[in-house]
């Protein structure tokens, strides 16, 4: 394999820093962190089938645990969810065997089942009860009680 393509320690320590400021919104007004991640290709030169599939797969349970956590912002969970085709293409495009075709079928599945299960949310945000007080209809305000206003 020739330098050019190997990944070094540090690489992978920059893929793992970008992965978990993607997964955490660290940055959540920053599109092109999701696109840099994205374009992370997995090395063709001397990588097996399998280490490639591993790579989109990683992407993929990445933007999908994005996507489904409640406590990141929505435009950034939306982003996920919009881009999140992209490893599952990369998916497709590989699975030479039936074991892979299942795999990418299952994932297809999962995703449609989240999605639907988040999406919700997303369209019709839940606002936060403010709590009430309690009033007691047979009292009255004390201005008019005292005489003081």
């Amino acid at each position: 394999m020739s330098t050019a393509h190997r990944i070094t320690p540090s690489t992978k320590q920059a893929q793992r820093h970008l992965s978990q400021k993607i997964r955490w919104a660290v940055e959540p007004d920053n599109p092109r962190l999701l696109q840099q991640f994205l374009q992370q290709k997995a090395d063709t030169a001397g990588v097996s089938q399998a280490r490639r599939r591993q790579h989109y797969l990683t992407q993929f349970i990445l933007l999908l645990d994005t996507f489904s956590d409640d406590c990141l912002p929505p435009h950034w969970r939306r982003l996920c969810l919009d881009n999140i085709y992209q490893p599952l293409h990369a998916l497709q495009r590989l699975a030479d065997c039936q074991a892979s075709q299942t795999q990418v079928l299952a994932l297809k599945n999962e995703l449609r089942i989240i999605s639907h299960y988040f999406q919700v949310g997303l369209n019709n945000p839940v606002a936060v009860p403010q709590p009430q007080r309690a009033t007691d209809p047979t009292r009255q305000p004390r201005s008019t009680v005292d005489g003081r206003i």
